[in-house]
């Protein structure tokens, strides 16, 4: 027996190594994809509370999509609701960090006690860094991501670019609905992948070592 919330938590992995894999696939058949991954990643990640708020009415919240998906999937939605209008509140610098754990409100539970509001963290990290740290956040992050991209292996192989682009892909897939932005484990998890592959990304490596 598995539970939803346990067929979630594989999910996940696999549909972010799904997703990595597809993204060295088309990058080693077509390298100036990369330049489209500068444009389309940060974009994506600028887009997304206005994607959210616009559908939430019709899409999101609409009972004959909402009450077809699993529990889990409308604790998300919920939760991403709870977050975005307390964004509004303080849209400009947002609560502070690590702030989402004491969004008032946010402990309270619903639907007989089975779900709370805000669970330690909006599991997302776009809405996480616009709740906690505003737009000058968000603003910041998403330049942040858009330099790595762009500076992305320089100097290096082919593969080893196609390896770092599928990797912060896969990452911020799995940011994008399920752990928090600032948990030690997970932040722990991109600086490994970021050290392995800096290893093995210089010129003179090995051919197959990226």
């Amino acid at each position: 027996y598995i539970s939803e919330t346990g067929v979630q938590a594989c999910a996940l992995p696999i549909l972010a190594i799904a997703l990595g894999l597809s993204v060295y696939a088309l990058l080693r058949l077509r390298p100036q994809g990369l330049r489209f991954l500068r444009v389309a990643i940060p974009l994506i990640l600028l887009l997304w509370p206005a994607v959210f708020a616009v559908g939430y009415g019709p899409v999101f919240a609409n009972p004959a999509i909402y009450d077809r998906l699993p529990n889990s999937s409308q604790a998300r939605i919920d939760i991403w609701k709870f977050a975005f209008d307390h964004i509004r509140e303080r849209p400009v610098l947002g609560w502070g960090m690590e702030a989402s754990r004491a969004i008032p409100g946010g402990e309270q539970t619903y639907m007989n006690g089975t779900r709370t509001y805000l669970p330690l963290h909006p599991h997302n990290g776009v809405l996480q860094v616009l709740l906690e740290q505003g737009v000058v956040g968000l603003l910041l992050t998403i330049a942040a991501v858009w330099l790595a991209l762009t500076r992305l292996g320089q100097g290096a192989r082919e593969e080893a670019k196609a390896a770092a682009a599928a990797t912060l892909v896969a990452y911020l897939m799995i940011g994008f609905s399920a752990f928090g932005m600032w948990q030690t484990w997970w932040i722990a998890t991109g600086w490994i992948a970021a050290v392995l592959w800096r290893a093995v990304a210089d010129e003179g490596s090995p051919p197959s070592a990226a």
